[in-house]
């Protein structure tokens, strides 16, 4: 549930321009999610969409935002 809840909040999929814009930790760490293909299949399994043909994309990591979560 807390994956499906992740993925919902920090992914946006443009089906207009075939692209699936994911959190910029999964660029950080792709090798530990089996690279641009086991991305796919996570946003995939969790999203309950197909990606076939869509581009992966990054987006911006705000260090602002996530900062107020230690003050």
């Amino acid at each position: 549930m807390a994956t499906s809840s992740f993925l919902t909040s920090e992914t946006i999929i443009d089906e207009g321009k075939k692209a699936v814009t994911v959190t910029r930790l999964m660029r950080w760490f792709k090798a530990d999610f089996g690279g641009t293909g086991g991305i796919k299949k996570i946003v995939e399994k969790y999203l309950k969409t197909n990606l076939n043909g869509y581009k992966i994309k990054y987006s911006r990591y705000n260090w602002d935002t996530r900062l107020g979560n230690f003050f």
